[in-house]
């Protein structure tokens, strides 16, 4: 058993009005490319506003959990140039991320 501590990284996902076909579509050209630095998505959440009990004022269209092996992984990840080279579906349609990120031991 593989008891090496990981990376987690949970995102809370904005978008910007109307763009979720555009997100969905930036969502389908990097995930695919998670395994190739040691990542994996765990959870990836479309909560309805019904299920908040509390939030400041808005809403995330989306909740992301993701693994990675290391923190050198995850900024590999971040600097692919596939993933890069996808920037402009990601611009037009995520108007802000919180990004979450806690190391298991």
């Amino acid at each position: 058993m593989n008891m090496s501590p990981k990376l987690f990284i949970t995102l809370l996902v904005y978008l910007h009005e109307g763009e979720e076909e555009s997100f969905l579509k930036y969502e389908d050209q990097v995930l695919p490319l998670l395994p190739k630095y040691n990542g994996e998505l765990l959870y990836r959440i479309r909560p309805e506003k019904i299920n908040f009990v509390q939030t400041p004022t808005e809403y995330p269209y989306e909740l992301q959990l993701l693994s990675f092996s290391s923190a050198q992984d995850f900024e590999n990840y971040r600097q692919d140039k596939e993933r890069l080279s996808h920037a402009p579906l990601f611009q037009k349609s995520i108007r802000k991320v919180l990004l979450l990120q806690s190391q298991s031991s």
